[in-house]
């Protein structure tokens, strides 16, 4: 699993609009909306911060008439919450083995799918992320094959990720899979879990 292809960062906001708004000003860079992933009751944003890389911001959906748990823990939060991260991968089954390692559902592969604003569906493979909990250090994977452009592929790059820091209840977990870490991501012991992202903008470099 190569760690330093990091897909994308979930910046979950109880209000999509009001997430818009609270990015552009803080970084001089307004999210592009995305679509609705109509399986799960959420609709995003997403700004590019790299080639492959983006940060997505994700809420409730109020036109979708989804009931039950939305994904990305999007229910859980009290205010705006990075609550999960990806990594890209080339090969999904192999790498779907180390989280199994770690915890089984953490390893299931499933498909995806997003409706787009012009009404395409852009669709890909990835592994479960974590329902439970407010926050998950430990990544997700996701395989874009199924499409033939990466989301970034239509987004300026205006913003750039300097580094990720994971404040993990489970530091073995992640040690497994980030031992040999690159310079974009660290992690610590904590007792309680957090993603803090540090992003270079228009503004300076800000930390989410």
């Amino acid at each position: 699993m190569d760690i330093s292809r990091v897909d994308h960062i979930v910046y979950a906001f109880p209000d999509l609009e009001d997430g818009i708004l609270a990015i552009e000003k803080l970084t001089g860079v307004k999210p592009v909306p995305g679509g609705q992933h109509l399986n799960h009751g959420t609709h995003n944003a997403l700004m590019a911060i790299g080639p492959k890389c983006y940060l997505e911001l994700i809420a409730p959906d109020p036109v979708n008439k989804f009931i039950g748990k939305r994904w990305m823990a999007v229910d859980n939060i009290n205010g705006p919450t990075l609550t999960r991260w990806s990594i890209n991968t080339q090969n999904i089954i192999k790498d779907a083995q180390t989280l199994i390692s770690i915890k089984k559902p953490l390893g299931e592969i499933i498909p995806g799918q997003r409706q787009l604003r012009n009404g395409e569906y852009l669709k890909w493979k990835m592994t479960k992320p974590n329902e439970f909990g407010l926050v998950e250090t430990v990544p997700f994977l996701l395989d874009w094959s199924q499409s033939n452009n990466h989301p970034c592929d239509a987004l300026d790059i205006e913003c750039e990720l300097v580094g990720i820091q994971l404040v993990s209840q489970n530091i073995n977990a992640l040690d497994s899979i980030l031992g040999k870490t690159s310079d974009q991501i660290s992690f610590k012991q904590g007792h309680q879990n957090s993603i803090n992202v540090t992003i270079r903008t228009k503004k300076g470099v800000v930390v989410l």
